[in-house]
């Protein structure tokens, strides 16, 4: 029994572990920074995503959000199941780069890295600020890159780049 009304929710955590109930549902409970919940996935998605669950798998999970009146516990009726990679590749909108103090060669760094990953749906824009003033650039279509976590580390480790972010959205 569930109370109150149910919401659609995108968790992500860690796969801490796996039940299944016969062959009609399955439980994952999955941890994050602020504690854990309790994903249960009935016949179809558990057939659909039951590769993806591994103990330990950093997960993205989608579904309607409810308190389980029994356990007190957070629960979500699970509709889709992905890995943090492309769950990032489907939602990110835009990878806004902060830039300070960038060198000469700051362009074509950004180019081999950004030269890589092209060919998706993500907008890149950077943003700038000195004493003069601040603003922001966005690349033009051709530079849409394929999201991924990777892809902002990399960005973010460049000299001068204070920060690179994605930007989520429907």
């Amino acid at each position: 029994r569930y109370g109150g009304s149910q919401q659609a929710f995108i968790l992500a955590g860690s796969v801490v572990s796996l039940r299944k109930q016969g062959e009609s549902r399955a439980f994952v409970q999955v941890e994050d920074y602020s504690g854990r919940f309790e994903a249960v996935l009935y016949r179809e998605s558990w057939t659909e995503f039951a590769p993806l669950l591994t103990r330990d798998a950093i997960l993205v999970f989608e579904g309607s959000l409810s308190v389980d009146d029994f356990s007190g516990n957070y629960q979500l009726r699970t509709q889709r199941v992905a890995t943090i990679e492309s769950a990032c590749e489907r939602q990110a909108r835009v990878l806004r780069v902060r830039v300070n103090g960038i060198g000469n060669d700051f362009a074509s760094r950004l180019y081999e890295v950004l030269e890589a990953c092209r060919g998706g749906s993500t907008t890149v824009r950077i943003a700038f600020s000195n004493q003069s003033g601040r603003g922001e650039i966005e690349l033009g279509p051709e530079w849409r890159v394929r999201a991924s976590p990777a892809l902002a580390r990399t960005v973010g480790a460049l000299d001068g780049v204070l920060d690179a972010e994605f930007v989520y959205g429907q």
